[in-house]
């Protein structure tokens, strides 16, 4: 390749390679759409999270609030080792040297994701710079990239309401064990004192009975009837005090419960909206699908997080 030839993509090619991994991504994709970036699409996402997250020292996480991640644009030596062998790259130190200074396009010694695609998929340099990226005027897209956003932001407040609605299940839940605990002690003493009852009545009801037996089992049975036993009347005063408790607890229970509703109503809103926007601008002429085809793709890993 000649110096001039070079120059022809080298300078856009640097820009390009300055981008963070996603964006590299995105562009590639946007410009080989319709000759196998459709295709590819699923393993150059999986590809530039690999990218990412190795970069980055941490997984993207798609289900927490927005992550404050150092993205960058290129990996270093000692990385860009490690990459090829999570792809599955795995070769002698030998070889892998001469694969790294293959895949150096622009000898920085450092790899970037662009480069790695163009090796993979068989572009060239000068094609990926100057790929289309689609003529959609830039307020579309960053109207979708704020409905996506915003959908995240509200999948975020539903996720808040959905843990703030279980802290206060807690209480509601431990009151109404220790209420239970309490009308079943009462039940069991009531059991019992009927059929102590029901064992004196039949002494009562027995003819065969001695009228001092017959006697003595009804004076026993006036006094449990007449009588209110401690126990009982302890048991019964606890369950009164625990049924505060439980309408104490069932009160902001109910209130972050109707909340955690309001907040899921409006995430699955903000999803819907953003996917339809996505969609419209999907059928248009000169669309950009590959950055399309990853907001859909991010919208679909968030959304399995719905609460």
């Amino acid at each position: 390749m000649s110096s001039e030839e070079k120059d022809d993509w080298s300078k856009g090619f640097a820009t390009l390679v300055a981008k963070t991994h996603r964006e590299q991504a995105k562009w590639f994709l946007n410009g080989f759409w319709n000759e196998g970036g459709e295709d590819a699409a699923e393993d150059v996402w999986k590809i530039t999270h690999h990218f990412v997250e190795l970069g980055c020292g941490q997984k993207i996480l798609y289900g927490k609030k927005k992550q404050n991640l150092e993205e960058g644009c290129d990996l270093d030596e000692v990385k860009s080792h490690r990459i090829l062998e999570i792809l599955g790259e795995t070769m002698t130190v030998l070889a892998l040297r001469k694969r790294l200074d293959a895949l150096d396009i622009d000898n920085n010694k450092r790899m970037s994701l662009s480069e790695y695609l163009l090796d993979k998929y068989g572009k060239t340099p000068s094609k990926l710079v100057n790929a289309p990226q689609g003529t959609i005027e830039g307020k579309e897209l960053e109207e979708a990239e704020k409905k996506v956003t915003q959908a995240q932001e509200l999948l975020d407040e539903a996720l808040v309401a959905k843990d703030d609605c279980e802290k206060k299940e807690a209480p509601l839940k431990k009151a109404n064990e220790e209420l239970k605990a309490v009308v079943d002690e009462i039940q069991e003493i009531e059991k019992k004192r009927a059929e102590k009852i029901a064992k004196l009545d039949g002494k009562i009801n027995n003819k065969k009975n001695s009228t001092v037996t017959i006697g003595r089992a009804k004076s026993e049975k006036d006094q449990l009837l007449s009588e209110d036993p401690l126990p009982l009347r302890k048991a019964k005063l606890t369950q009164k005090a625990q049924l505060k408790k439980v309408k104490k607890a069932r009160k902001p229970f109910k209130k972050a419960t109707d909340l955690a509703k309001e907040k899921h109503e409006d995430a699955e809103k903000a999803f819907k909206d953003a996917e339809d926007f996505l969609n419209e601008l999907k059928n248009r002429g000169g669309t950009p699908h590959g950055s399309i085809w990853w907001m859909s793709r991010e919208l679909q890993e968030k959304k399995k997080f719905m609460p």
